[in-house]
């Protein structure tokens, strides 16, 4: 038997594909993972904002088929980041990489470094002490 943990997209697509018999285990209350919409204290938080950018149609009818049509919003979404004065894409592009002085090319870079040296291994950490060490 498959252990599933998480019933985020990944886990649910892993189950959905499996010829074997599998358990997911979903430490929340509902499935989803981050692919939902929260609404509190007034506001709405969609955590699902770039999860969905469907490039082919087959896939976006597979994922969207048991979801009721009338709950599904399709927009056409641009966002920019406001940066010393410019606009600039987000999530990041290769354009963004074209008209960039070599200091904010160092900034992305340095932020990128202290993601994965700092962060990853935190997070790792977590989880080891959380769920356990494989």
């Amino acid at each position: 038997m498959d252990i599933i943990i998480g019933a985020g997209a990944t886990g649910l697509a892993y189950a959905s594909f499996t010829t074997n018999d599998y358990l997911v285990i979903e430490a929340d209350c509902e499935v989803g993972g981050y692919c939902k919409t929260i609404k509190q204290d007034g506001f709405v938080w969609d955590y699902s904002g770039h999860f969905f950018h469907f490039r082919r149609p087959d896939l976006e009818q597979y994922i969207c088929q048991y979801i009721k049509p009338d709950t599904i919003l399709k927009c056409h979404k641009h966002t920019q980041i406001l940066y010393k004065g410019k606009y600039i894409d987000f999530p990041f592009s290769k354009r963004i990489f074209i008209n960039w002085r070599k200091k904010n090319l160092l900034i992305v870079y340095m932020t990128y470094l202290i993601i994965n040296i700092l962060v990853v291994p935190i997070f790792v950490r977590c989880c080891i002490q959380n769920l356990g060490k494989v």
